[in-house]
């Protein structure tokens, strides 16, 4: 009996998991437990780490905090634009898109001059980062990995605390409940990705 065939009962939900995560824009207002996110985050710190830098770092940050990165992202949408108001259509959108998920977790990677160990970092976090959203998908929560100009901006990111000498941000991660999930057509698994050697 195969290593598969004898752990075939916890196959099949893990696969589910990897298989229907998909990446949400749109959340709704609904709250999602802190204990949900404290969970996944355990899970994230359990990712490979080749190096044992453990160089992941992790920011919740609840809605009163993003309340005040509004105006850092209306403000990126305001550049290159006329001068005027931004139509209210965006801001609210704009606006939801912060304010609606429940949560949004920063991740940060810890800097590393050394170009070899920062790739291997990067990896980790990036492990990190699917662990955290593999788990809060399992308990029902989406998510979105964001890296986006917001995650970019100084001045958010100082309000963030990020310390931008030791540490750079690998994304934003939102949590909460979907308006909706979207199908993405994803290409089969053919000759193009996968080859086999005897």
């Amino acid at each position: 009996m195969s290593d598969i065939d004898a752990d075939s009962t916890t196959l099949p939900t893990l696969d589910a998991l990897l298989q229907s995560r998909r990446t949400v824009h749109d959340f709704t207002d609904a709250p999602v437990p802190l204990a949900l996110v404290q969970r996944a985050l355990e899970s994230a710190h359990q990712a490979p780490n080749h190096k044992l830098t453990w160089p992941w770092r992790f920011t919740v940050v609840g809605r009163e905090t993003r309340r005040e990165l509004v105006p850092f992202a209306l403000a990126q949408k305001a550049a290159g634009r006329p001068a005027g108001e931004l139509p209210p259509a965006l801001v609210a959108g704009v606006t939801a898109g912060l304010m609606n998920p429940a949560w949004l977790v920063v991740v940060r990677q810890v800097r590393c001059a050394d170009a070899a160990r920062h790739r291997e970092d990067y990896a980790a976090v990036s492990c990190a980062v699917q662990n955290l959203m593999l788990s809060l998908h399992g308990a029902g929560v989406a998510t979105k990995w964001s890296t986006g100009g917001l995650s970019r901006h100084p001045e958010a990111l100082a309000r963030l605390g990020v310390d931008l000498e030791a540490e750079e941000v690998a994304g934003f991660v939102y949590v909460g409940h979907p308006q909706r999930v979207p199908s993405v057509p994803r290409p089969a698994l053919d000759a193009a990705f996968v080859t086999h050697l005897p």
